[in-house]
């Protein structure tokens, strides 16, 4: 199964300068729980959610309106996957970055859409003694389990 088989193409976006409450405004109003930030050509620089959001607000002391998209975005790298990958590579690269969301780009790494935990449980199956899906349930444990360490379990390493 490919990346481009069950990624969501629809994906709302922000410049780096876009404010975070007009962030949260468009999250609340596509009913969705992150944004891609985006340099002036389209290309995907960083990823803001729901939780950078109030994390964001609450350690740094300031209201939303006083933080932008890029306060948040600019010192972490953002994983990405190709529109051709197999699923269990973006499987592999959501485990291995902690991510529970991989914006999705073509080989000129424009942005295409996005794969998240929500994209892989929809599409995976529970399967049988008989046949082995496509995508089961299993396949998604590396990257729930990553993503479900508390902080303080990564800090101790």
């Amino acid at each position: 199964m490919k990346v481009k088989d069950i990624m969501t193409d629809e994906v709302r976006t922000c410049a780096p300068d876009t404010i975070l409450d007009r962030v949260a405004q468009m999250m609340w109003d596509a009913d969705c729980g992150d944004i891609l930030v985006t340099d002036d050509r389209g290309y995907p620089t960083g990823i803001v959610t729901d939780r950078d959001i109030a994390m964001s607000s609450v350690l740094n002391h300031k209201e939303l309106w006083a933080l932008r998209a890029g306060d948040v975005t600019q010192d972490r790298p953002l994983a990405t996957c190709h529109i051709g990958d197999d699923v269990d590579d973006a499987i592999r690269i959501m485990a291995k970055h902690k991510v529970r969301r991989l914006p999705v780009v073509d080989s000129s790494g424009s942005l295409k859409g996005i794969i998240s935990f929500g994209d892989l449980v929809s599409a995976a199956e529970a399967g049988t003694s008989r046949k082995k899906p496509e995508l089961s349930f299993n396949d998604l444990m590396p990257v729930f389990k990553a993503c479900c360490e508390h902080h303080r379990t990564l800090a101790l390493r």
